[in-house]
């Protein structure tokens, strides 16, 4: 397997390496979750895939997304280049295409921090996006 380094991640063909304030955490190639997701799948294996959190509310959280970055891209309080980069990736999380890369169960969840994470950094996201 070949070794690649991508903006500070190493990856090889089946997995990348991230690092998080827990330490270092092999996430599969093809996920666009992090370290984080990948360790709560790994110490919380119980009751996938039947208790994911909802499509509709998957799509609710990209429509919600996507408007968000508009907004504050029509009142200059956000980087243009950035928002559609956001808007993009909301898009598609709207549309119900990403759907496998949100696996944590909706009683896990609590305050849907983890799905805002994907939004904080979608340059990075998109980076790891499965081809």
């Amino acid at each position: 397997m070949a070794m690649v380094e991508m903006g500070g991640v190493e990856q090889d063909d089946d997995f990348r390496t991230e690092t998080d304030a827990l330490g270092e955490m092999k996430v599969p190639s093809d996920r666009l979750w992090g370290c984080q997701t990948q360790r709560s799948l790994q110490n919380f294996d119980i009751n996938q895939p039947r208790d994911r959190m909802p499509p509709s509310v998957i799509k609710a959280y990209g429509i919600l997304k996507g408007a968000a970055a508009a907004v504050n891209v029509k009142h200059g309080a956000l980087d243009a280049k950035l928002g559609g980069v956001i808007q993009q990736a909301a898009a598609e999380v709207a549309s119900l295409k990403l759907i496998d890369h949100f696996p944590l169960v909706i009683w896990q969840t609590g305050n849907f921090g983890w799905l805002l994470v994907g939004y904080a950094k979608p340059g990075q996201d998109l980076e790891h996006k499965p081809t």
